[in-house]
Protein backbone atom coordinates (compact mmCIF):
# COMPACT_ATOMS: atom_id res chain seq x y z
CA UNK A 1 0.00 0.00 0.00
CA UNK A 2 2.87 2.23 0.72
CA UNK A 3 6.19 2.81 -0.82
CA UNK A 4 8.85 1.25 1.38
CA UNK A 5 10.46 4.67 2.17
CA UNK A 6 6.98 5.92 3.52
CA UNK A 7 6.75 2.79 5.21
CA UNK A 8 9.80 3.13 6.72
CA UNK A 9 8.96 6.89 7.52
CA UNK A 10 6.12 5.36 9.20
CA UNK A 11 7.47 3.01 11.34
CA UNK A 12 10.33 5.44 12.42
CA UNK A 13 8.28 8.15 13.25
CA UNK A 14 5.09 6.34 14.73
CA UNK A 15 5.03 7.46 17.88
CA UNK A 16 5.16 11.33 16.61
CA UNK A 17 2.71 10.86 14.73
CA UNK A 18 0.08 9.71 16.83
CA UNK A 19 -1.60 10.89 20.14
CA UNK A 20 -2.73 8.24 22.18
CA UNK A 21 -6.32 8.04 23.19
CA UNK A 22 -6.10 9.41 26.75
CA UNK A 23 -4.13 12.76 25.68
CA UNK A 24 -6.93 13.81 22.73
CA UNK A 25 -8.99 16.49 23.75
CA UNK A 26 -12.23 16.24 22.53
CA UNK A 27 -15.80 18.88 23.10
CA UNK A 28 -19.50 17.13 22.82
CA UNK A 29 -21.62 18.77 20.26
CA UNK A 30 -23.94 20.29 22.96
CA UNK A 31 -21.06 21.86 24.46
CA UNK A 32 -20.84 26.27 25.25
CA UNK A 33 -19.13 27.84 22.63
CA UNK A 34 -16.98 28.95 25.98
CA UNK A 35 -16.26 25.61 26.97
CA UNK A 36 -14.69 24.90 23.69
CA UNK A 37 -12.62 28.27 23.65
CA UNK A 38 -11.40 27.09 27.24
CA UNK A 39 -10.39 24.13 25.91
CA UNK A 40 -8.55 24.69 23.21
CA UNK A 41 -6.69 27.69 25.03
CA UNK A 42 -5.95 25.08 27.38
CA UNK A 43 -4.92 22.40 25.36
CA UNK A 44 -2.83 24.25 22.12
CA UNK A 45 -3.86 22.01 19.53
CA UNK A 46 -4.66 23.71 16.28
CA UNK A 47 -8.06 21.41 16.15
CA UNK A 48 -10.16 19.43 18.47
CA UNK A 49 -12.71 17.10 17.13
CA UNK A 50 -16.52 17.50 18.00
CA UNK A 51 -18.23 14.42 19.08
CA UNK A 52 -22.06 13.46 19.47
CA UNK A 53 -23.73 11.92 22.72
CA UNK A 54 -21.98 8.52 20.72
CA UNK A 55 -18.83 9.78 20.87
CA UNK A 56 -18.72 9.81 16.53
CA UNK A 57 -16.98 12.95 15.27
CA UNK A 58 -19.25 15.10 13.98
CA UNK A 59 -16.66 18.10 13.12
CA UNK A 60 -13.44 19.77 13.82
CA UNK A 61 -13.13 23.15 16.00
CA UNK A 62 -10.15 25.48 15.59
CA UNK A 63 -9.81 29.03 15.85
CA UNK A 64 -7.77 29.35 12.93
CA UNK A 65 -9.27 30.37 9.25
CA UNK A 66 -8.38 27.15 7.34
CA UNK A 67 -9.01 28.21 3.66
CA UNK A 68 -6.49 30.92 3.91
CA UNK A 69 -8.55 33.25 3.10
CA UNK A 70 -8.70 36.63 4.68
CA UNK A 71 -12.39 37.25 6.59
CA UNK A 72 -12.43 40.42 4.64
CA UNK A 73 -13.22 38.01 1.51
Amino acid sequence: MFSPSIKHLIEEKSGSFLIPASRIAFVQADNPLYHAFLILTKVKYSKIPVLDKEKRVVGLLSFGNDYGQDADD
